[in-house]
């Protein structure tokens, strides 16, 4: 049996390669950088302050006396800023339900729970729906998504939702309750997110 070699220093390649590296920069430039640095070199420098285009409004003095706010001219509320938001026919549905029937529909929720809600006595019979509705997971995740898209999504998936809880989005929505349209889960992590920054 012959006897095995053992070479010291650095090993050599058998078929001439070199040691892969991956610290270095890459230095090869690509089609695509090159077109990059030609269209940079042909298209001509912005100037350095670019006007608005509401700058080249003016106005004549008539014009200036109707709207100005001292005069007290009411022209301006006659003025329609654009058309207005189409109404869906689920909007329209979900306006027509009564309070009674969103009563109902918390009522017969209730009933299918195997336990008593802990903790949610001092919570208004919306929030309850609402948090229960963030908690459903059939709908599709509440994460990142207001709570009328994603009720909006289930029904564009038909998926069904009850439209006691987009009642009782819009009737929130329209007494300004700005913080009802984020689920509660998603209220919490940004909490978290925020102490944790």
């Amino acid at each position: 049996m012959p006897a095995t070699r053992r070479s010291t220093g650095k090993a050599k390649s058998s078929a001439g390669q070199t040691k892969l590296a991956f610290s270095n920069r890459v230095t090869k430039t690509s089609a695509i950088d090159n077109a990059k640095k030609n269209s940079l070199k042909e298209t001509p420098s912005k100037p350095a302050s670019v006007a608005s285009p509401l700058a080249a409004i003016t106005l004549s003095d008539d014009e200036v006396s109707e709207i100005h706010p001292e005069t007290g001219d009411s022209s301006l509320n006659d003025i329609e800023i654009g058309p207005a938001p189409p109404v869906n026919e689920e909007d329209e549905l979900a306006r027509s339900v009564k309070d009674a029937q969103i009563r109902k529909f918390f009522n017969e929720r209730e009933k299918g729970r195997d336990s008593k809600r802990v903790h949610q006595e001092s919570l208004s019979v919306s929030e309850k729906i609402l948090r229960d509705w963030d908690i459903s997971s059939h709908y599709g995740p509440c994460m990142g998504i207001s709570r009328t898209k994603r009720w909006k999504r289930a029904h564009k998936l038909g998926l069904k939702p009850p439209i006691e809880v987009l009642a009782v989005l819009i009737k929130e929505q329209d007494a300004a309750n700005g913080k009802i349209d984020q689920s509660h889960l998603d209220q919490l992590v940004t909490k978290v997110s925020r102490a944790s920054d």
